[in-house]
């Protein structure tokens, strides 16, 4: 009688059939599919935003690197659940052991994805579990302040510089944080980070 060997478990097909066989192993593997890699299923549950189907992903130990990165820009499921905002999926990746400064092609982490999105609580988040806030993706160096500024989303920007961001970092194009946002017209936040800059003189002195 043909067997089918899966961890040491001997299922004898003409006894059971082949529908009980599939329940017989969707019982056993938790509804993880034994041919798609588990990194793969669960960056295309993150991609649907299922979160129940996430967590039984990440239940089944079957995940080796949550931090596999997929398609052409090598995008992690982390990113992915910052790109679309899904806070509690994020807490549960990272949770899991998800790195928050994983890098996509061009340098581009979760934290960039949140600041250049307007994501507040998302960066808010990333920034609690030590994300980097100071790495340039490669295009035109851009920080995630950078991405902040010029998205106009002056609350993060705001969050990043009270969190420690480098207000000095330089873009690809020789512009700092006060020189972005003047250029862009951004005059009330110039005048908040002039203050801030100032505070921290005197602070020093």
């Amino acid at each position: 009688m043909k067997l089918i060997r899966m961890k040491l478990i001997l299922v004898p097909i003409g006894a059971i059939g082949f529908i009980a066989l599939i329940a017989y192993l969707f019982t056993i593997y938790g509804g993880i599919n034994l041919i798609i890699p588990a990194e793969e299923q669960l960056f295309d549950a993150v991609s649907k935003r299922d979160l129940v189907r996430v967590n039984e992903i990440l239940k089944s130990g079957k995940v080796k690197n949550i931090d596999k990165g997929f398609g052409g820009s090598g995008t992690s499921a982390l990113i992915r659940a910052v790109e679309n905002n899904e806070i509690e999926i994020v807490k549960v990746l990272i949770q899991a052991g998800a790195n928050v400064n994983f890098e996509a092609q061009g340098r581009v982490t979760a934290l960039h994805m949140a600041a250049y999105f307007g994501y507040l609580e998302a960066a808010r988040l990333l920034i609690r579990h030590d994300a980097n806030l100071d790495i340039p993706e490669d295009q035109n160096s851009l920080t995630p302040l950078h991405e902040a500024i010029w998205k106009r989303h002056v609350d993060i920007a705001r969050l990043l510089v009270e969190s420690g961001a480098n207000i000095d970092a330089m873009t690809g194009d020789g512009r700092n944080a006060i020189m972005m946002a003047r250029r862009l017209g951004n005059d009330q936040f110039v005048s908040w980070l002039e203050q801030r800059i100032q505070k921290n003189i005197e602070i020093d002195k």
